[in-house]
């Protein structure tokens, strides 16, 4: 009866540890993601979650934390792509249309925490998601390729002597 009631204590406290972790990553800026540390840490704290024993592993606090974390963990490499410089207002706005929520996109806000991300439930619209960036990389290579391949040359033209000279694009 005591083991249990020591390995309750433990799945009691890996959940609270797994909570603060989360919460932690919600507040962090957008701007200052580092992804690497966030996948590691989530990669750690569902490493400390599994090490606990098989008699918590049933109880619907094991349940409801291994299922917030594995969420978190599915989101990590969505908000990685998001993170993508090719992301346009116009696909910001396909992701709010696709989660059906709204939400201030971060090219609008440069304060966006984390969190305001991850209410979304990314993990929920995960191939919409991808379609989305892998959308928005492939614009911006179009681009690119457009902008090399259309460069403007400089050019002078007098158009008058009393008015000078112009310079024009073509």
């Amino acid at each position: 009866m005591i083991q249990l009631i020591d390995d309750q204590r433990d799945a009691w406290a890996v959940a609270e540890d797994v909570a603060g972790f989360i919460g932690t990553s919600q507040a962090m800026l957008w701007r200052e993601l580092v992804i690497e540390d966030i996948e590691d840490g989530s990669k750690a704290q569902l490493k400390k979650l599994s090490g606990l024993k098989k008699t918590v592993k049933k109880t619907g606090l094991y349940i409801d934390v291994s299922k917030n974390i594995k969420n978190f963990i599915n989101t990590i490499p969505l908000i990685a792509a998001l993170r993508s410089p090719s992301m346009r207002p116009r696909h910001w706005e396909l992701l709010r249309k696709a989660t059906g929520k709204e939400f201030v996109p971060p090219h609008e806000d440069e304060d966006l925490q984390l969190g305001g991300l991850l209410s979304l439930n990314l993990h929920e619209f995960n191939t919409d998601v991808e379609e989305i960036c892998d959308q928005a990389t492939k614009e911006e290579k179009i681009e690119a390729r457009a902008r090399r391949s259309f460069t403007p040359s400089t050019r002078v033209v007098s158009i008058s002597r009393r008015r000078g000279w112009f310079l024009f694009r073509i």
